[in-house]
């Protein structure tokens, strides 16, 4: 009798005969064609034994925190901030899934592999080293104009997801998904960051607006403010308007208010503005009159 599993958990004992999820069983064909292509060849195996680790700091994964700190000063915060962000996420989610291996389903894989190259305190998916490699790589493929460094970084992001799948400790379907998380997660990041920004500037927007608004009332509470206003209208009228009020309009008007303090400290003067309305010379039936504000400084 055959029944279908997901996990190693649900494999018993009692003998009978167990068959995977049809994508994990395409998978798992895949994955040992692959160990035994690197098993075959001699050469490969010493490649990858020699680049791969249990240890953080013999592994090539490494390569990506040194593209990570070289490029912090040239993308500043933002970047290190999608980063740390993104590591964070995906190793909870890792930490939650508890996604199998496929050396956790099948046991002949172990034997082919050296157990100083696998890390048996990870979880397959999301895989947290091809997740990083695209969340610290691609903006800086994205950004340097050389051919020859964008060569180099696809070719680290495509190394390490072959050591991942040469060392059976990944599936090519949690790859796949771990890069799509990535760019999902670069995605985010830089959402999130647009939307801060956004609220900075309406925070400082706010701010200016309430100490301009402050302003306005100060002097709007001035009775020389007041009698100011009621003469801007004035110039704005028609000629003909201005022309049939001229007789009945005042001769003079003067208007006295003091510079702003932030002005007079610039300054380092106290000086008064005095703008004087003089009524303008002229035949009023043929539009010429008006007013010139003139101004002096005492």
């Amino acid at each position: 009798m055959r029944r279908r599993v997901h996990f190693r958990e649900d494999v018993d004992d009692d003998g009978e005969l167990v068959e995977l999820h049809p994508l994990l069983q395409w998978d798992m064909a895949a994955v040992i064609w692959l160990v035994q292509q690197k098993e075959e060849r001699q050469w490969l195996r010493k490649l990858v034994h020699s680049t791969t680790s249990r240890r953080r700091t013999q592994d090539i994964s490494l390569l990506i925190w040194f593209v990570f700190i070289i490029m912090i000063p040239e993308f500043g915060f933002p970047y290190f901030w999608i980063c740390v962000g993104n590591l964070l996420a995906v190793a909870t989610l890792q930490y939650l899934a508890e996604r199998p291996r496929p050396i956790d389903l099948y046991y002949p894989l172990v034997q082919l592999q050296d157990r100083r190259c696998i890390d048996e305190d990870t979880r397959g998916f999301p895989c947290v080293d091809c997740h990083m490699a695209v969340v610290v790589l691609l903006p800086a493929i994205l950004h340097t104009q050389s051919v020859i460094v964008q060569l180099i970084f696809i070719a680290i992001i495509l190394y390490i997801a072959l050591c991942k799948l040469l060392l059976a400790t990944r599936f090519i379907s949690q790859v796949l998904g771990s890069w799509l998380m990535g760019f999902t997660g670069i995605l985010i990041g830089n959402h999130g960051q647009y939307c801060s920004n956004c609220c900075a500037d309406c925070i400082r927007h706010d701010r200016a607006w309430n100490v301009d608004r402050e302003q306005r009332q100060q002097l709007d509470g001035h009775p020389e403010a007041r009698l100011y206003r009621s003469l801007r209208e004035y110039p704005q009228l028609g000629r003909s308007e201005r022309s049939s009020s001229s007789s009945s309009a005042p001769t003079t008007w003067q208007i006295e208010y003091d510079t702003c303090a932030s002005t007079r400290r610039k300054r380092g003067s106290s000086r008064q503005k005095r703008f004087v309305l003089f009524p303008r010379t002229g035949n009023a039936s043929k539009g010429e009159g008006g007013f010139v504000k003139k101004q002096s400084t005492k």
